[in-house]
């Protein structure tokens, strides 16, 4: 534990700055009160039927943060790179790909061609898999120039020193999610399985339940593994050459945005959350600790959920 505070701690106390620090509080401050208030994503963006501009507009709705973070950097760090190609094809390929996923919504169609009554389990199985398969395009892309300043593939190498360190984090998150699934709004939205369609699928194929809640929650541990090559893998490595050391904060405000379908607190928390994984991330130069404790997280949730 002492190691992951101090990776912490030292980045803080060396990078903290008001003058950029304050700003994209405040603009986090802003965009979360507009989306919760307004229930934005969900009444708006999620309504919108026609896929190109679904997609278009989950890609405005995400790189704007990015973006605004980028524009204070280069502000106060008095850095040229928002005038730099290499910037903006990393923005627009990367960004493009997280817009893409987010407005994937094929259930219908899949189960169209699938004509099988459980068929919603096996596609809300077989999604987690897509946004691998699209987050891995900007990484192929742009892998052939960034792999001459890093050490592994996007933080790909695995460390056991590294990846040690975040057990005591994980047992401290046990204790918090046990308290926060007493909230109304954590039971709401809590167990994704009991949403899942599962039980059509048993009926349907007859496999035990056990079996059923394992393939699900297996392929939602599995799905933060893209969440941490992408985040903490993609937009740390591949743009702390432009951005410098202070790369963790565009990436922190994205991760945020991602986070407004879900309740308030975990959004909220979620600007912690990246935070922390995104300097550990930077600081040890490997992302499998973020996995264990990202992938650690969701899974706990979906546990105490089934508790109540």
């Amino acid at each position: 534990m002492k190691p992951l505070f101090l990776h912490v701690w030292n980045y803080s106390k060396e990078q903290f700055r008001w003058q950029l620090y304050l700003p994209i509080a405040l603009f986090l401050l802003v965009i979360f009160s507009f989306n919760y208030s307004l229930d934005f994503e969900d009444a708006y963006i999620d309504t919108i039927r026609n896929y190109p501009g679904r997609a278009l507009a989950y890609m405005a709705f995400l790189v704007i943060p990015f973006l605004f973070a980028a524009y204070c950097i280069s502000k106060v760090n008095k850095a040229d790179f928002l005038g730099k190609r290499e910037f903006w094809l990393k923005v627009i390929i990367a960004f493009t790909a997280l817009g893409l996923y987010r407005a994937i919504a094929l259930e219908g169609a899949f189960c169209q061609w699938l004509e099988m009554d459980g068929c919603r389990f096996v596609w809300r199985v077989l999604r987690r898999f897509n946004r691998l398969i699209l987050f891995f395009i900007p990484l192929l892309i742009f892998w052939p120039k960034d792999r001459k300043h890093l050490n592994s593939f996007y933080g790909m190498k695995f460390k056991w020193e590294s990846f040690k360190m975040y057990f005591p984090l994980l047992g401290i998150m046990i204790l918090i999610i046990g308290l926060a699934s007493f909230a109304e709004q954590f039971q709401t939205y809590y167990p994704l399985y009991a949403k899942s369609g599962s039980a059509r699928f048993i009926k349907e194929t007859g496999i035990p339940e056990w079996l059923a809640v394992l393939i699900f929650e297996s392929a939602y541990g599995f799905n933060y593994l893209s969440i941490e090559f992408f985040f903490r893998g993609f937009l740390i490595y591949s743009f702390v050459r432009l951005l410098g050391p202070e790369v963790v904060l565009p990436m922190v405000c994205t991760y945020a945005a991602l986070h407004f379908g879900k309740p308030f607190l975990e959004a909220f928390s979620s600007i912690f959350g990246g935070y922390i994984l995104g300097v550990l991330a930077l600081r040890t130069e490997n992302i499998w600790g973020g996995v264990l404790l990202h992938a650690g997280i969701a899974l706990l949730m979906e546990f105490f959920a089934w508790l109540h």
